[in-house]
């Protein structure tokens, strides 16, 4: 059986599948790769958790990760 996964969806060991942080971020332009940081393209680093977006990444403008309001 394969499993689909959405982009910027990672499996863990265990088979939990992680969200990207940017869903989570105030900075975040829902529906598209692109937030306040990157206008252009979120890097697929963020996008895939590969880093932890809040701490500065080169070209963010110096706007991290910061969690939306609820």
């Amino acid at each position: 059986m394969t499993m689909s996964r959405g982009f910027g969806e990672r499996m863990a060991g265990d088979g939990e599948v992680t969200a990207p942080q940017c869903h989570s971020c105030k900075h975040y332009y829902k529906g598209t790769l692109t937030c306040a940081a990157y206008p252009y393209q979120i890097p697929i680093d963020i996008l895939t958790n590969r880093v932890d977006h809040k701490n500065p990444f080169p070209a963010d403008r110096d706007i991290q990760w910061e969690a939306k309001a609820n």
